[in-house]
């Protein structure tokens, strides 16, 4: 009895003490979007440490004035307090840059390019996600925030010029960033693929518009556009076809997305060749989306997220 007795007096202390825990303070430093005022709207740093830069200047007619206002819209995690996995209602599309620690700077970039079917920008595991991936092998990383067919705007023409004007910041901006402008780079999961597919073929082109009237950057890439071997995933030879017999017009008309995105594992092994760095890609039909990835190899102990071996 006294046993059973000393048992209960036991079980019940046990209970007070969890019972008087304090409770869990509230999680930190929680990103919310920015203020409504009324100038356009400045888009918040999905990341700490991210520099955003608004893709176009205030009354640009590449922006809807009667939209441009208006907040961002969050989908944050429900489980991981602080996480946003998504965001839509974009008006003032922009940048976010990333940069690595200057001895491990490369000098190569790339622009993540999330996807989510044109309705969302799943901007946590197709971008965010990366950041830190990359900052390990000296690669400077810029997350698009693109615009969206959910929020009136047509992904064939709005949000391919917002990959477009990205490529044009990135290199006015590459001697502020310590960035070589040889070496810039895209890479697009699924809806924001077919936007890297759309860059790589008609950036030329574009560079040549005028974003808006006295625009600093109007024609940026001009002197440049010369010496251009960037790894956009463009014009690449395909396996065992000597490069003198290859030219753009071989582009697969039917397929622009897939023969756009055939050589990534080569453009990114040429952004940064260095020992260690995945250069082996992978096409997955079956899983998410069945998106191209970078998948582990033999050399990588670490695959990025998302990736699959094969």
């Amino acid at each position: 009895m006294m046993e059973a007795m000393k048992a209960s007096l036991f079980v019940l202390m046990a209970m007070t003490a969890i019972a008087q825990m304090p409770p869990l303070p509230a999680p930190m430093s929680v990103p919310k979007p920015g203020a409504v005022t009324d100038a356009p709207y400045s888009p918040q740093p999905i990341l700490p440490g991210g520099v955003v830069v608004p893709l176009y200047p205030p009354g640009s007619p590449y922006l809807k004035m009667d939209k441009v206002r208006e907040p961002e819209v969050y989908n944050l995690s429900q489980t991981v307090a602080g996480r946003i996995n998504s965001i839509v209602g974009i008006h003032n599309p922009s940048i976010e840059v990333h940069l690595v620690d200057k001895s491990l700077n490369t000098g190569a970039a790339l622009i993540l390019v999330a996807g989510g079917g044109h309705n969302t920008l799943n901007v946590g595991g197709e971008s965010a996600d990366f950041v830190p991936f990359f900052y390990n092998y000296g690669v400077n990383t810029i997350i698009l925030r693109n615009r969206l067919r959910r929020d009136g705007y047509n992904p064939q023409t709005d949000a391919v010029n917002d990959a477009l004007q990205a490529v044009r910041l990135v290199r006015a901006y590459a001697k502020e960033w310590n960035i070589d402008p040889n070496k810039i780079g895209m890479m697009g999961f699924s809806a924001g693929a077919e936007l890297v597919a759309a860059a790589a073929v008609l950036f030329e082109e574009f560079d040549k518009k005028d974003v808006s009237p006295n625009y600093p950057f109007n024609g940026a890439s001009d002197a440049r556009r010369a010496e251009r071997r960037d790894a956009s995933l463009r014009q690449r030879p395909p396996p065992g076809r000597p490069a003198a017999r290859w030219q753009p017009h071989d582009r697969r008309p039917d397929r622009p997305f897939q023969h756009a995105l055939r050589h990534v594992a080569d453009s990114l092994h040429r952004l940064v060749p260095r020992p260690g760095f995945p250069a082996e890609a992978g096409h997955r039909n079956q899983g998410r989306q069945g998106r191209r990835n970078i998948r582990k190899t033999a050399a990588d102990p670490g695959a990025p997220p998302g990736s699959a071996a094969r």
